[in-house]
């Protein structure tokens, strides 16, 4: 290959990046300029970085809607505080009913953890 397709293949990719990441500021906010990385090569993005559940959604979507892009690979893990909560290794699973007779409610009930 020549150098100058070399050179031309880095400069569309850095333009294709740049083109995602303005998108992203005013879409998402300017914030995922640094906490979101962003690769592109041949139209696949690669999305990197700690988000929210709802934010990595979002910025999937308007990565996904910027012209030239054929795929997205989203790789952004989402923050631990927003992850959905797990009971605790250590607890007994309680099904309470509910008075309005919706669904019944899981309840983490603690059972004592053995000393070793």
């Amino acid at each position: 290959m020549p150098a100058g397709s070399d050179r031309r293949t880095s400069d569309e990719r850095r333009h294709h990046q740049a083109r995602i990441k303005a998108k992203l500021a005013t879409d998402v906010g300017a914030a995922t300029i640094t906490a979101v990385e962003v690769n592109v090569t041949n139209g696949v993005v690669t999305l990197a970085g700690p988000k929210t559940q709802g934010e990595r959604l979002k910025i999937e979507a308007v990565a996904r809607g910027i012209e030239g892009v054929t795929s997205v690979t989203n790789n952004i893990q989402v923050s631990a505080a927003d992850a959905a909560p797990q009971p605790a290794t250590n607890s007994v699973p309680i099904i309470v009913p509910t008075s309005s007779g919706g669904e019944p409610v899981y309840v983490a009930f603690p059972t004592p953890t053995p000393v070793p």
